[in-house]
């Protein structure tokens, strides 16, 4: 492994233009990581690595996939140019003013609460996690997955562009059909409390 890193950093020294993919420096040499790094072109696509941390300020143009990594917290000023998957991920915390271009995957992740300034350009997914509630303003895009969650409250001023699935939720069994209409106005989409109504 150190020959081909030795064998990167010399083509990078002769040829700036060809660098060490950085996927391939955070796992060999997380040392040798430098600025001109931190802006991953494309998708970093991590699933199932056995990386445990990521730089912070980090900016990836595409898709972040941790899905079944072994990545406990998410860096600090991180960017990411369309979606996140957290799914089946060691995290339990999402950092402040995270902003998701695209969709946000959070299922049977160990998230544990959202933050009151996340904002979810396309659907969120929270399928099986232990999150207890939403935060009040909370605006998505797209829809909102809460099948089988443990959310068991509705937020103020819940912004939607699509729709919401309660089925299996404390909600679903908390409040009737025609209550969460009213509680949730901003709901541009269908309210589905059962499978019946799919």
């Amino acid at each position: 492994m150190a020959n081909i890193n030795n064998l990167f950093r010399f083509i990078e020294k002769i040829y700036p233009q060809y660098r060490m993919p950085f996927v391939r420096k955070l796992v060999s040499d997380p040392k040798s990581i430098t600025a001109d790094d931190l802006q991953v072109t494309g998708d970093l696509d991590l699933y199932e690595s056995q990386i445990t941390s990521l730089p912070d300020n980090l900016t990836i143009s595409g898709n972040l996939d941790l899905r079944g990594s072994s990545i406990t917290s998410l860096p600090k000023n991180l960017k990411v140019g369309k979606g996140i998957n957290l799914r089946g991920c060691l995290i339990t915390t999402l950092p402040e003013n995270l902003t998701v271009t695209t969709d946000l995957y959070l299922n049977s992740s160990k998230i544990t609460s959202l933050s009151a300034t996340l904002k979810v350009g396309g659907d969120l997914y929270l399928r099986d996690t232990a999150i207890t509630s939403l935060p009040d303003n909370l605006t998505v895009g797209g829809t909102i997955d809460l099948r089988g969650s443990k959310i068991n409250s509705v937020p103020k001023n819940l912004t939607v562009g699509g729709n919401i699935y309660l089925e299996f939720s404390p909600i679903a069994k908390k409040y009737t059909d025609i209550e969460l209409k009213k509680m949730l106005p901003n709901v541009k989409g269908m309210i589905y409390t059962s499978y019946n109504q799919l």
